[in-house]
């Protein structure tokens, strides 16, 4: 199985490296994702990145699922008794809070594990709800994220079968939980986890990890994707190069003054004031608009690279 996990591996490497900012409208509306971990070196000799989570969604909801991890495309950190979490919106944001909370010996974990998406969780439990600290702890997981974390992805048609025990994803999932050679770093947040599935396989996943692996006709499906001609399957066409520039407006943080604030290019923005209301976020220092109610100023119309 290590075979296949090597040839996974490098044959992803001519998809681009997708870190944070990135533009939304940028990534396919069906795909399998692949992330990527600072600090976690695969096992096949060399310094190269090994994949720590694979995932997918339901048709035509890629872009949203990604969001759904990062907080971005306009998503907010906004928190209420009666409300869920964005960590119940997305299991790798509970595996990566459930690590941060346990390394640090809290108990909020109990409360973390529980599901709020359901009125009945809500009414029985939401008298017991820190909004304070999951706010602490959600901001620690966006960090973590944008910082730490990478991914790849393969955009792949609605008729091909993704989901289930039987589909691609797990197949990918079963080729490297069962790799023998690609292990987690002595430091990686997950051997702090309380899921023994995600201890043991060194991945941030429970499900599928005992899934065959990849074979033949898996292959070929993989290489009819890598090998498409840039262009076909919609918007995959301006992410598959890693050299693609993005229009952004470019702004300095009031904050740390980096210009590490971006958002979607909009005509004759340049020297225009840009409200509290608008999405903004810093990568630098994690400011953001919604939060710090400030107000910045467009310095400049630019590019950001994509990866």
């Amino acid at each position: 199985m290590s075979e296949q996990c090597q040839w996974l591996h490098e044959q992803l490497q001519v998809r681009p490296v997708i870190r944070f900012p990135f533009d939304d409208a940028g990534l396919p509306e069906n795909g399998i994702y692949f992330f990527y971990e600072d600090g976690e070196i695969w096992g096949h000799s060399g310094q190269q990145l090994r994949i720590v989570r694979i995932g997918t969604h339901r048709d035509g909801n890629f872009r949203s699922r990604v969001a759904d991890h990062y907080l971005s495309g306009g998503r907010r950190m906004d928190l209420h008794v009666n409300k869920p979490a964005p960590k119940d919106r997305s299991i790798f944001r509970k595996h990566l809070g459930r690590a941060l909370l346990a390394k640090a010996q809290d108990p909020y974990l109990e409360i973390w594990n529980i599901d709020f998406t359901t009125n009945r969780n809500r009414r029985a439990y939401g008298n017991r709800r820190n909004v304070a600290e999951e706010r602490e702890i959600e901001e620690q997981v966006t960090h973590l994220l944008c910082e730490k974390f990478t991914f790849r992805y393969l955009e792949l048609d609605v008729a091909v079968a993704r989901m289930g025990n039987k589909g691609l994803e797990a197949a990918l999932i079963g080729t490297v939980a069962g790799c023998t050679l690609c292990k987690p770093s002595v430091s990686w947040l997950g051997h702090y986890s309380p899921k023994p599935q995600i201890r043991q396989s060194g991945l941030w996943l429970v499900q599928h990890l005992k899934s065959r692996p990849i074979n033949g006709e898996d292959k070929e499906a993989i290489i009819t994707v890598l090998t498409r001609p840039q262009g076909v399957g919609g918007r995959d066409s301006a992410a598959s190069d890693p050299t693609t520039m993005f229009p952004s407006r470019i702004a300095n943080c009031p904050e740390c003054d980096s210009d590490k604030i971006v958002f979607p290019l909009q005509p004759g923005e340049r020297g225009k004031d840009v409200s509290s209301g608008d999405d903004w976020r810093c990568s630098e220092c994690s400011c953001a608009g919604s939060q710090s109610g400030c107000t910045v100023i467009v310095t400049r119309v630019g590019k950001r690279r994509l990866s």
